[in-house]
């Protein structure tokens, strides 16, 4: 059987918004945080355990906010796990003070990965990508879902038509092209850039969570990881977003 509906989710910052920008320019309408957002997912006490029913009449949403429930999604839904290159999801977030004062989107990560708070920001930060990149990978054990992962680096003409196939939804190449020239792939980009520079993951201290964070990039396809990339730059298609 087809997939009925795609669920694109990752870490924040991994592409989720371009990634919904573009399904919806190749005629496949996906929300970004519509389904899956702070004002969706609190339970009737003001917790995070909520579930938002998925309507039949939405075929794909993209959000970050959904990894914690991948193993309770309805049978039939693609799980898009979307990575991308842990330097530059750490920088990310750290350019945008993610880590800093208290939002509902910060309580929301701490409510799912406990101990999240511990350290550093750039701790935090790299406890974050291992940690909620995890909680994506539970959705290959779940009966009924399908599960697919795919770097954000190499979201190009054949990943993106070979993903819309699986839902059945055919597109020409010269669509597909079409459409990743005209979606900025600085899509949802905020903060200063130019901070980047000083947010090196070898700043990191040996040790368990240097460990997980090198492992886990590896069987992501990473293994620039923490070196050399982080005494340099990041290529320019890393840094687009």
């Amino acid at each position: 059987m087809k997939p009925q509906r795609v669920l694109v989710t990752g870490c924040a910052r991994s592409g989720t918004g371009y990634a919904a920008a573009l399904l919806s320019r190749l005629g496949l309408p996906c929300g970004h945080e519509r389904l899956f957002a702070p004002d969706t997912l609190r339970d009737r006490r003001g917790g995070w355990q909520a579930l938002p029913r998925w309507p039949h009449r939405v075929t794909a949403e993209s959000s970050w906010l959904a990894a914690p429930f991948v193993e309770r999604l309805p049978p039939g839904t693609l799980v898009v796990h979307q990575v991308r290159h842990p330097l530059a999801v750490v920088r990310s977030n750290l350019r945008i003070g993610f880590f800093g004062e208290p939002t509902d989107y910060l309580d929301f990560a701490r409510a799912h990965l406990p101990g999240l708070e511990r350290g550093s920001p750039l701790a935090q930060a790299a406890r974050y990508w291992v940690g909620w990149n995890a909680l994506v990978e539970r959705a290959k054990q779940r009966h009924g879902l399908a599960y697919v992962r795919l770097r954000l680096e190499d979201l190009d003409e054949r990943s993106l038509r070979e993903l819309l196939a699986r839902v059945g939804h055919e597109i020409p190449v010269g669509e597909v092209r079409t459409a990743l020239s005209e979606v900025p792939r600085d899509t949802n980009t905020r903060g200063r850039r130019r901070d980047d520079s000083g947010v090196r993951l070898d700043a990191l201290p040996t040790g368990p969570l240097r460990e997980a964070l090198e492992s886990a990039a590896r069987r992501y396809g990473y293994t620039d990881a923490v070196a050399p990339l982080s005494r340099g730059g990041l290529p320019q298609s890393l840094t687009l977003f």
